[in-house]
Formats: C-alpha cells, structure tokens, sequence
C-alpha cells in the first residue's frame, strides 16, 4: 500500500512538473514578437490605464511593446505607421486619430494585424483575424445612462435633459448618444432636450458649455455626460450655482465613482481599460500566431471584435 501511494505520488509530480511547464509556456506564447501601440495622445486617463494594462500583459506574454504618440495629428500618426512597417513590427494596437483614417492604415499595413482600440472604424473596414477592434458596447453604456434616468425619475411626466457630447465624428461619442437618445425616446415619458452640444470629453469646455446653458434659464433635471471627465466638470458649475440636477457619466474613474459616493454624482458606467488593454495584446499574439479570434474569451461571431463586458456604478457599488 505504502509503495502504491508513493507511485501516485510521483505520478502527481510528474503532472504537475508538465502541467508548470505548459503554463509557462503559455504565459511566454508571444516570446519574441514586437508589437507598436499608436495613441491619438498619452495624457488622456482613460488610454493612460489602457496603456499600463497593454505594458503588464505584453510583458507577460514576453512580447515587446513600443507606444508612440501622435499628440492629436493623423499625419503624424500615419507617418508612425509607416515607419513601424519598416522597422517590421508583428502588430499594431491603434487608437486612431481619425477613425475615418482606418482604410489608409490598413493599406499601409498590408498584412501586418492591426487591433483598433477605443475608436471603432466602420464596420465594413474589419477583415476577420486581421484588422479588429477591441472595446466595449457604446450603444450599451448610452442605454444604461438612460436606464438609469428612467428609473430615477420615473415618478414624472416630463424630463429635461441635458447633453454633453464627446468630439463630433468620434464613433463613441455618436453611439453613446445615440443609444441614450432612443432609449429615452422610446418611454412613456415627454423628453425634452434642453441642449445638446460637444465639450470634446473635456472638462474646461464642459464647465462654459454648463455657464452658456444657465444663461438661458431653462429647467434640468439631469445632466448625460459621454464621460466622466465632462460630468465632473458640469458638475463643479452648477455646485457652484446652488443647483442639483442628476448628473450621469462613463468610464466610472476614481474622481467619479468618489463623486458618487458623496452623492454629488449619481451614476457612471465602468469600461475597464484595464480589461481592454489585456485582451488587445491577447489579440495580438493570436493574429500574429496566425489563430483564431474565436478562441479569446468576449470575441463576436465575425471574428472582427472582442467586446469587454461594461458595469453599471452607482451609489451601492462605487469603490
């Protein structure tokens, strides 16, 4: 009996020697790969977190990563492009400058993936294991801002809603609206929009746009912001001018979800960059390893997008 516990014994260790191997093994699977990240510009949080995520997996998978920034202009951004094709990088990870860029990219690229992040090209420019996007759902945090309002104010009649909008063309910005819009719409309940205009996801232009609008002296009863950066900024105006309208944003950031706990901001919707970050690189090494997308956890059906699930942060569940 002692001889045959000892066999199993050994034979367990033998497993377990194999089995660490293989893990390490998976965990180095991009070993030797080079992949260059192009950011529209490396100052805004939420890239910021995305980026520290693509640095943490990629070393990780034992892959190199270079990040350039091409401080808001599409040529420069192009002419990264460019040069990383020269310099023979297995992959690119891309937060566009101008969405609308997207097909020059790829004609650049050629066979080199490319994964998009963060602002998604049109559908029609995604080729299956090839030129992908990773994010989350735009129209799915848009639908829950209104979700929310509905819940809230769900004792009116009539709503007054006010709109900060992210920059126009940037394919976030129009969906999450989008998606708030219609769902609002479809209520029972009489929406009125009381203004609508871009701040450009910053708080600054947020605050004037927040001034512009109490100058007119219309009501609001809330306040839907495309991010948090904006809803902070609104909310320090009309804190400011003794107001308290619900005040709604996305990507639930530390600034927020503190707001939120002190009852100054009411909700947000939590895109993890973190996840994002992860999964591209995941991504990355799959494409250039010539697998499929299917096999990563979130991938849709075309194989073209891996969608990171979003959360819902209020009140009882903001850190």
């Amino acid at each position: 009996m002692k001889k045959y516990v000892q066999i199993i014994l050994l034979a367990c260790c033998f497993l377990f020697i194999l089995t660490g191997c293989g893990s390490s093994n998976d965990s180095k699977s991009a070993s030797g790969q080079k992949y260059l990240m192009l950011v529209q510009n490396d100052t805004d949080g939420f890239i910021k977190q995305i980026m520290d995520a693509a640095k943490t997996q990629a070393q990780n998978q034992g892959a190199e990563l270079t990040i350039k920034s091409a401080d808001g202009s599409s040529e420069v951004q192009l002419a990264q492009l460019k040069q990383g094709v020269k310099e023979k990088y297995d992959a690119i990870l891309c937060r566009p400058v101008d969405a609308d860029t997207a097909q020059e990219m790829e004609a650049v690229a050629k066979e080199i993936p490319i994964v998009f992040f963060n602002a998604r090209p049109s559908n029609d420019l995604m080729m299956p294991n090839q030129f992908i996007y990773v994010g989350s759902s735009e129209l799915a945090a848009g639908k829950y801002q209104a979700e929310y309002i509905l819940e809230k104010l769900g004792s009116r009649d009539e709503i007054n809603v006010m709109i900060l909008r992210g920059e126009n063309g940037n394919s976030a910005a129009q969906e999450r609206t989008l998606a708030l819009e219609e769902t609002l719409k479809e209520s029972d309940k009489k929406i009125n929009f009381v203004f609508n205009d871009t701040a450009n996801w910053d708080a600054d232009t947020a605050k004037k746009m927040v001034e512009v609008f109490l100058r007119t002296k219309q009501p609001v009863d809330v306040v839907a912001c495309n991010n948090d950066v904006m809803a902070l900024g609104a909310l320090e105006v009309f804190e400011q001018n003794g107001l308290k309208p619900l005040i709604v944003g996305i990507d639930a950031t530390t600034e927020a979800q503190s707001a939120i706990k002190e009852d100054r901001m009411q909700f947000s919707v939590l895109q993890s960059g973190s996840q994002q970050g992860e999964y591209m690189i995941k991504a990355a090494n799959q494409l250039v390893n010539k697998k499929r997308l299917k096999d990563i956890k979130y991938a849709n059906k075309q194989e073209t997008a891996i969608w990171v699930p979003l959360s819902k942060i209020d009140k009882s569940n903001a850190q």
